[in-house]
């Protein structure tokens, strides 16, 4: 039988060195251990090729742990039932102790192919319980925890070291839950896949099927499902830096409704070098749907290749015509508007707008706009501060001044706060400023600012490319409304 340590310092790749050593000089147990580890991933990482190879080339030479294995990998990996099984029986009647519980597991879980035998199966776990090697090294326990679908090994070493992993497993399938139900495997794959039918079944039927799944430690497989219905329920959300506040936001928003349709959400930062290698390498996962947050690096490739392969791409946060099936965006140019507004409504004639680096950031054209149209609304101009970087300059030079100062984001007028406070002025006597974002940190500078609504736009974002994933449909665009919050950055003239 094989006996699953590593060496005295608890090294298990160095074991496992020795171990293919000896292995590689047809020494059979150690071939057989090997394809053990191999297995289980003990001491390296899992490699079912070379398991299949170690397995084949211990049962070969007689050793009936070894051939245990190789009917477990052809039972587990490969699908041939009924070689895995008689393979097992083999290595069980031998009197190995792995076969033995292997063929327990076949027993009393009732693998197709061998008829379900719950006595005969508790009957192969009481023997082999205890084995003692010949040179007293160690003493070797082994259990079963009943419950589980692993078995586990103890071993008491000469230093009294307690070791305890997992040795074997079975794969259970909805063909188990059915034999050991009583039901049909389409009655199993209805309640357990929580599908609807036009007969739907008795509730008592589905609590025996899923109480019966989780008796016998059931897992949904979804990679097969997945292979069966050609869709991975996967969503990747692009974004070039998900440390921002708002990207957050919008991302709780796409993961709150993915979840609603059963999705899970795949995050991908795009950097600027390379970002064709990395949308490649996203879209070989064929995820369903793609959601782009603001303005991407070569974006014009990643819908076209999208497209190419079926998979429809939203955009969230930014009003763009790339080809996008569906973007929604905030209201920027309206909710600009209404801050002037405000702002013109508590007596300020004297408007400075101060704006982000515009190449880079599209919303501030559409938020400079609204500032435009609300000052001629009054017959008034305002003046422009380009750039973050032109405010300290800007105040240097200002001499004494009032103005209602509105900003195309919070850290823009954070930045000119800080440097106006920083210059001498206050605020909001000299400056009545009004951000746009309502992110967190506007609540402790008690800024007044324009709030969106990150977690509606992906929400929203979300269920629009969901449902063109399930339909395709005409590319569309949503405007979502902002309100006004006013704070004590801002007051009468």
């Amino acid at each position: 039988m094989g006996i699953s340590i590593g060496n005295a310092s608890g090294d298990m790749a160095l074991a496992m060195e020795w171990l293919l050593k000896a292995a590689a000089q047809s020494y059979a147990p150690a071939q057989a251990e090997a394809a053990f580890r191999y297995m289980k991933g003990i001491g390296t990482k899992p490699d079912f090729v070379k398991a299949h190879q170690h397995a084949t080339e211990a049962s070969q030479a007689g050793n009936m742990f070894g051939r245990a294995i190789l009917g477990a990998y052809l039972l587990n990996v490969s699908k041939d039932k009924d070689q895995g099984i008689k393979l097992i029986q083999e290595s069980a009647e031998s009197g190995n102790a792995g076969g033995q519980y292997m063929l327990f597991r076949c027993l009393y879980y009732k693998i197709p192919g061998i008829q379900k035998d719950e006595k005969s199966a508790l009957k192969l776990l009481e023997q082999k319980i205890i084995w003692v090697s010949k040179n007293g090294f160690f003493r070797f326990f082994r259990f079963s925890l009943l419950t589980t679908t692993l078995l586990y090994d103890i071993i008491l070493t000469d230093n009294n070291v307690v070791i305890m992993m997992g040795i074997f497993k079975i794969m259970v399938t909805i063909k188990d839950i059915a034999c050991e139900a009583g039901v049909s495997y389409s009655t199993v794959s209805v309640a357990i896949g929580n599908r609807k039918t036009k007969l739907p079944l008795a509730p008592a039927t589905k609590e025996l099927v899923l109480a019966t799944a989780k008796k016998l430690g059931y897992r949904r497989n979804a990679l097969a499902e997945q292979i069966r219905t050609g869709r991975t329920k996967t969503i990747s959300f692009f974004t070039v830096d998900a440390s921002q506040e708002y990207v957050t936001r919008i991302l709780l928003g796409v993961m709150e409704k993915a979840d609603i349709f059963g999705y899970s959400v795949r995050v991908c930062n795009i950097g600027a070098e390379n970002p064709r290698e990395t949308y490649d390498r996203m879209l070989e996962m064929r995820q369903d749907a793609v959601i782009a947050i603001g303005k991407l690096p070569e974006q014009q490739y990643l819908v076209a290749e999208a497209h190419k392969l079926g998979i429809p791409v939203a955009n969230a946060d930014c009003e763009l015509d790339s080809g996008f099936d569906f973007c929604v965006y905030s209201d920027s140019e309206h909710g600009e508007f209404e801050a002037t507004e405000y702002l013109y409504s508590l007596g300020w004639r004297d408007f400075l707008f101060v704006s982000d680096d515009v190449p880079r950031h599209r919303y501030v054209e559409n938020r400079r706009r609204g500032f435009d149209k609300a000052l001629a609304k009054h017959s008034l101009k305002g003046r422009i501060i380009e750039t973050p970087e032109a405010i300290p300059e800007f105040l240097r030079t200002a001499g004494k001044i009032r103005a209602a100062v509105v900003c195309s984001s919070d850290f823009v007028a954070l930045k000119f706060i800080v440097s106006a406070l920083a210059a001498g002025f206050k605020v909001p006597e000299d400056f009545a400023v009004i951000g746009f974002g309502a992110l967190d940190f506007h609540q402790t500078m008690e800024m007044s600012t324009i709030s969106q609504n990150f977690e509606e736009i992906g929400r929203i974002s979300a269920k629009a490319v969901l449902e063109r994933a399930a339909k395709p449909s005409p590319p569309g665009k949503l405007t979502i409304p902002t309100t006004i919050i006013k704070l004590k950055t801002t007051q009468s003239a």
